[in-house]
């Protein structure tokens, strides 16, 4: 008898833990994945799709890849 109200006491306190935990923000967990998932260079081409033409876009994407670089992490 002693043992099962061990367990339960166990269980309860799981199931209390469980339940007093914080879940994230889904749409913060959706843009964390979706950045663990951006290799360097979508990153890049995401930062530099703003700019005004063909010519800025690829001088952002060349200073963003160099920087990309310097961090060991490669376009």
């Amino acid at each position: 008898m002693k043992l099962q109200i061990i367990l339960l006491a166990i269980f309860l306190f799981v199931f209390v833990q469980i339940q007093a935990t914080p879940v994230a923000n889904p749409n913060e967990w959706e843009d964390m994945v979706s950045r663990n998932k951006r290799s360097p260079y979508q990153e890049c081409a995401q930062e530099c799709e703003q700019r005004i033409n063909a010519v800025i876009i690829a001088q952002c994407m060349r200073a963003c890849c160099a920087n990309m670089w310097e961090n060991k992490r490669y376009c």
